[in-house]
């Protein structure tokens, strides 16, 4: 849900050609970005896998973007070129496919080494 809203957030700068640069641009990813990384730490937590698993996912995106970055040359990040959709196709794919993943695979149904299972209905809720 965070990243959505950065991704959102970043997509509305784009279309109305606006800049968010600055030490208010660096705060805003900084808290999103921890935001995102707990969230995913805690999906993954209930998955039974380690936070671990996220420095996977960030460097084969990285390995993804090096390995497109010769193909599409260097106009390719410029808007309205040929290249341009098919190179932000290639780098906003993989990220959402594991999101995803994340989203609908389905939990351990009883505790694991990370802690208890968390609530399956709204009968096992309770307020802290």
């Amino acid at each position: 849900m965070v990243v959505a809203a950065q991704v959102a957030f970043a997509l509305g700068l784009w279309v109305a050609n606006a800049s968010f640069m600055g030490w208010r641009g660096v705060v805003a990813n900084l808290v999103l970005g921890w935001l995102a990384w707990a969230a995913i730490a805690k999906r993954l937590h209930d998955l039974g896998r380690s936070s671990r698993w996220m420095l996977g996912g960030v460097l084969g995106w990285v390995a993804g973007a090096i390995a497109v970055a010769p193909i599409a040359g260097s106009h390719a990040l410029e808007i309205g070129t040929a290249g341009f959709g098919a190179t932000l196709a290639a780098l906003l794919l993989p990220p959402f496919g594991l999101a995803l993943l994340l989203l609908l695979a389905k939990g351990e149904p009883a505790s694991n080494r990370y802690g208890p299972a968390p609530a399956q209905d709204w009968a096992d809720l309770r307020l802290a």
